[in-house]
């Protein structure tokens, strides 16, 4: 049974998470309570969500997104095409899932749905120091690392499996298919018949992925109108 209160347990965590992002450059919105640092034009955050079961344990983790603003820039002009007032802030989501070692090979939801169990005060510190660990030799390292379309278009568009193991992320699935176009055309329409295909598969097995086949066929026809042609 724990003894501490929810809000001193998170006032706690993120005390400790300040100390570490502040030297890293990461300025603090306490109102949002995420940690923010820009990277040129681009910016990263890290978040921390809590869940409260006081009073046997709390659990939380960590997440992290990057958003890169030529991404961001045509993916508001999508919306606007669209018609849509649905905000996806993000270019990409990274979950403390996504690095830690069990899970790394496991579906999305195994890995979004990763948290630390704290069931006693003494628990804290030493999740933190394991937290702290991941953030600085595993997340930290990539999210410096794909924070400008460059590399983010190096990764996602050799390595197009990443964006099916993440179906549960539409984020990622705009992005990518953003990242290809402002590559060149010829990457966007290979990468669109790639994921149309794969959607196939998925409907085969028994996945219903029907707004990401909507989403794709909006995203075509908004490419179509920028380019003037058509890339079916």
């Amino acid at each position: 049974m724990i003894n501490v209160k929810f809000s001193e347990f998170k006032k706690n965590i993120l005390e400790d998470a300040n100390d570490f992002f502040s030297k890293e450059g990461f300025k603090f919105n306490k109102g949002k309570q995420l940690f923010k640092k820009a990277i040129g034009k681009n910016y990263i955050e890290y978040s921390f969500d809590f869940l409260d079961y006081f009073p046997n344990w709390y659990e939380y983790n960590f997440g992290f997104s990057i958003s890169i603003q030529e991404i961001e820039k045509i993916k508001k002009e999508f919306n606007d095409f669209n018609k849509s007032d649905k905000i996806l802030l993000n270019s990409v989501f990274f979950f403390e899932g996504d690095f830690v070692e069990e899970l790394i090979g496991k579906e999305y939801k195994y890995r979004s749905g990763h948290y630390n169990k704290i069931s006693s005060t003494d628990d804290i510190k030493g999740s933190m120091s394991r937290i702290l660990y991941i953030i600085r030799e595993k997340a930290l390292p990539l999210s410096y690392k794909f924070c400008d379309l460059s590399s983010f278009q190096e990764y996602y568009l050799c390595n197009k499996q990443e964006v099916i193991r993440n179906l549960a992320s539409e984020t990622l699935f705009i992005s990518t298919l953003i990242a290809a176009y402002l590559k060149n055309t010829s990457e966007y329409v290979e990468l669109s018949r790639f994921l149309k295909s794969e959607l196939d598969i998925e409907k085969s097995k028994g996945s219903d992925y029907k707004q990401l086949y909507i989403l794709l066929d909006k995203i075509d026809q908004f490419i179509n109108h920028k380019i003037g042609g058509n890339v079916n």
